[in-house]
């Protein structure tokens, strides 16, 4: 009967859902989207406040029944800074908004209240941070790291910049998510730094990388306990299938190589090197023997061309059983990346019996055994084709990306035994029910903890 509380949507609603089957009693709350289910709870900061908030709020409401365009969406924008104007004032300033007070009602929302709460990413705008020190003295509160956020002044990613671990201030990617409009990010390390230090936490990172860097960070000071905890996939429905078969379901071409490359607008994600990878495809196309059918899922645009490759942009889909069917279909997975903490693409490429040529950055590094090449000298640690389930190609390196498709194309025999590895290695490491039973007996040891203090 005990009630862990939950943030955020995608793979934790799977975790609530899950947990929900093993009859503990859960709570999920989101930010926004309202689901049709009784115990998913939003924290709408889209509510008002005030009498002024209302009025400028049911503005903005009605500028949406003018005709679309750039009038209306300015106006729709003015009207909703109208409505908060310090919040305005302090975006105008570079510091990042937490003054959304209908998430001090958190724990007010559920029929049962909770006896442990379990937070994913909280940016976004519909979380007060400032809420987390007060709730953590009362209720166990256990932190999943989606990226780096909680350690930085403003960014999920900080690439190449290292200011995170000494405070921020003349940040060189103000543009980057969550973005700010100038450099407030001196001032939000601080505000960071001073919550986290009033704060006790239970910390989970999916990738010992991105552990590594809460270890340096402002957030150690919080922290009770700390686990890497790695993602894992549906292995029932991500799963090897003929690739003809699915093919054909999707009606894709039968009769050349496919690679598959996943991710939302592709071309305009800052997180995801599409630039490497589109170069790395011209390269092929110039030097590779066998045609290759390029599709990028999640993107849209026309057909390209370059000799013996072409790239086709498939509209993302919400159906998973599509999703499922492209990676089927395919006969390698390409991620081309500028930060990732630990990519479920690539679990569910590998799920698939998909081998994995990608960018060296972040956790991926823990995600695939990578093949011995001379290509991929520059990797610390490399595998036999025994073991291996893929390729690390070093960041922004389209010719060795090039190289490793024209490998693992040109060569049936080593494709098979990857792929082979990659389902075997799928089984082994990465199961969604082990990643859930993880989470379960952790809950379980706070709680008993709890009790017995």
């Amino acid at each position: 009967d005990k009630t862990p509380l939950f943030f955020k949507e995608n793979i934790e609603k799977k975790l609530f859902e899950s947990i929900e089957q093993q009859v503990y009693q859960s709570s999920f709350v989101a930010g926004f989207r309202k689901l049709d289910n009784p115990d998913i709870y939003p924290i709408d900061p889209r509510l008002a406040n005030n009498s002024w908030e209302e009025l400028w709020y049911r503005l903005a409401e009605a500028g949406n029944k003018l005709p679309e365009g750039n009038i209306r969406l300015l106006g729709h924008k003015l009207c909703k800074r109208l409505a908060r104007p310090v919040s305005t004032l302090n975006w105008i300033r570079g510091y990042e908004d937490y003054a959304y007070p209908f998430s001090h009602k958190l724990t007010q929302l559920t029929s049962v209240p909770p006896d442990l709460i379990h937070c994913h990413s909280l940016h976004g705008g519909y979380f007060d941070l400032n809420y987390i020190p007060e709730i953590s003295q009362e209720f166990p509160v256990m932190f999943t790291l989606h990226d780096a956020w909680l350690l930085s002044g403003h960014c999920a990613h900080s690439l190449d910049c290292e200011k995170w671990q000494t405070g921020c201030g003349g940040c060189p990617y103000l543009s980057i998510y969550p973005a700010l409009l100038t450099d407030g990010t001196k001032k939000n390390w601080a505000r960071k730094h001073n919550i986290h230090k009033h704060s006790k936490l239970y910390i989970a990172t999916p990738s010992k990388w991105l552990m590594d860097k809460v270890e340096k960070s402002i957030l150690m000071p919080s922290i009770i306990e700390k686990r890497v905890i790695p993602l894992g996939v549906d292995l029932d429905t991500f799963q090897p299938s003929i690739k003809q078969e699915a093919r054909k379901k999707l009606g894709l071409t039968t009769d050349n190589y496919i690679a598959l490359f996943v991710a939302h607008q592709a071309k305009k994600n800052i997180w995801k090197d599409f630039s490497t990878f589109r170069k790395a495809v011209e390269l092929y196309g110039k030097e590779g023997k066998d045609k290759i059918i390029f599709y990028v899922l999640g993107e849209e645009g026309k057909k390209e061309h370059f000799g013996n490759a072409e790239i086709i942009y498939q509209p993302k889909t919400d159906d998973t059983m599509d999703v499922v069917k492209f990676f089927q279909s395919a006969d390698i997975y390409i991620h081309s990346a500028r930060a990732e903490t630990f990519p479920l693409s690539i679990l569910e490429a590998l799920a698939c019996g998909l081998p994995v040529i990608a960018t060296d950055v972040g956790g991926i590094r823990e995600q695939i055994f990578s093949l011995k090449t001379d290509f991929s000298s520059q990797l610390s640690s490399t595998w036999s084709e025994e073991v291996a389930t893929g390729l690390l190609i070093k960041e922004k390196d389209a010719t060795s990306m090039a190289e490793a498709i024209k490998l693992l194309i040109s060569n049936n025999t080593l494709r098979e035994k990857i792929a082979k590895n990659t389902r075997e290695d799928a089984l082994r490491r990465f199961d969604q029910n082990e990643y859930i039973s993880t989470y379960v007996d952790w809950y379980k040891e706070i709680l008993k903890r709890k009790l017995s203090d």
